[in-house]
């Protein structure tokens, strides 16, 4: 997230605004997001963790496996051509203010 630093008025657009609704929802999102992060982190890593085991085990193309409550199984992902066109709209944009 881009911080920008404490100062009285960022832009001549700039408006303060006094609203301790959205003060606390903003404080609230912020910590989410960053238990997401660390969350999506700890997931990255653990799948890691099981991608190396896994290599070990011999999983052909269409064939599956049980571990546990688990079932492992190997299939081929076609590749594809992606192409999308976008319209025009609006966006929130929230920077966090050091100070």
């Amino acid at each position: 997230m881009p911080r920008l630093k404490s100062v009285d008025q960022v832009a001549l657009d700039e408006e303060v605004i006094e609203n301790d609704a959205i003060l606390t929802a903003l404080e609230s999102w912020l910590n989410a997001k960053e238990e997401s992060k660390a969350a999506s982190a700890v997931t990255r890593k653990e799948r890691e963790k099981v991608d190396k085991l896994l290599e070990e085990v011999p999983i052909d193309v269409g064939m599956a496996v049980r571990v546990g409550r688990f079932r492992i199984s190997r299939e081929v992902v076609q590749g594809r051509s992606v192409s999308f066109d976008t319209s025009d709209s609006e966006r929130i944009r929230i920077a966090l203010i050091e100070g």
